[in-house]
């Protein structure tokens, strides 16, 4: 969704851009890809998972699903009460 859909088309070409999507979008799916680019296609949160584990971040990242897990249980309570 503009203006957000043409953002990736804004930085420089040395500059590394990541998509992860279901299917290709935007510019990604109309042009080339860049050398530097990284397209994980598929399941969003496991495509992110195995992203952040390459990078050390698999701590943090799970951490980070559980508390927003734990959030969206509290507010589903709230919102039946």
């Amino acid at each position: 969704v503009e203006p957000f859909a043409s953002l990736s088309e804004m930085v420089r070409k040395s500059v590394p851009r990541v998509l992860f999507n279901q299917d290709l979008v935007g510019s990604v799916a109309r042009n080339p890809l860049r050398v530097n680019d990284i397209v994980e296609l598929g399941d969003i949160v496991g495509g992110v998972k195995r992203f952040s584990k390459m990078l050390g971040w698999n701590k943090e990242i799970n951490d980070l699903l559980t508390r927003e897990h734990e959030k969206l249980e509290r507010d589903n309570i709230e919102r039946s009460k």
